[in-house]
């Protein structure tokens, strides 16, 4: 509109943050005097791409906001969700919490255990598994439903105690059953 009265904040910002799902947060200043309006955005940042049958951005807290190449290696934290959820720009597509396990896992793999994640396929919402395809042509089964670095540790165990040489020849390691690899 162009009159500076009738543009309420909280209307401009709805409207903003419904049109512009980047938006992480925003300041409206209004100056009567001046006749102006200063905006201080703060914009969401890549955490990976998420990818169902089209690929978007993803930031830290699970939120897609922006569409994203197809893309595949090792730089970008890649997220494959084969469940029925809707996707919706601009809103959690993954909870804040697991999204930070899956950041953590990937970091943990490659301290611990020098394995770079292709990336990780969310099979269902009914089996609770996790898919992690690694740099060596391998991949890993976990449990979402259990704790992560409960089953990352077991795999550090079983990688250094029971199988030193092995790694080139694995087809996969399942964790998704507790105490057993």
């Amino acid at each position: 509109q162009t009159n500076l009265f009738l543009a309420t904040e909280n209307k401009l910002r709805a409207i903003l943050i419904s049109d512009f799902p980047r938006i992480l947060s925003l300041e409206i200043h209004k100056n009567i005097f001046e006749k102006t309006i200063d905006l201080e955005i703060v914009e969401r940042k890549e955490a990976g791409i998420f990818c169902r049958d089209e690929c978007y951005y993803i930031d830290k807290d699970g939120v897609i906001f922006e569409k994203a190449p197809q893309t595949s290696g090792t730089l970008i934290l890649t997220i494959k969700d084969n469940s029925e959820k809707e996707v919706e720009m601009g809103k959690n597509v993954i909870n804040k919490e697991f999204m930070a396990e899956l950041i953590d896992l990937r970091e943990d793999l490659l301290n611990h255990l020098g394995l770079k994640v292709i990336d990780f396929i969310i099979e269902t919402d009914v089996l609770k598994d996790l898919k992690v395809d690694t740099n060596e042509g391998w991949y890993i089964l976990f449990d979402r439903a259990r704790d992560l670095r409960s089953q990352l540790q077991a795999l550090i165990l079983v990688l250094e105690e029971k199988i030193k040489e092995g790694r080139k020849n694995l087809e996969y390691v399942d964790l998704r059953i507790e105490n057993r690899v």
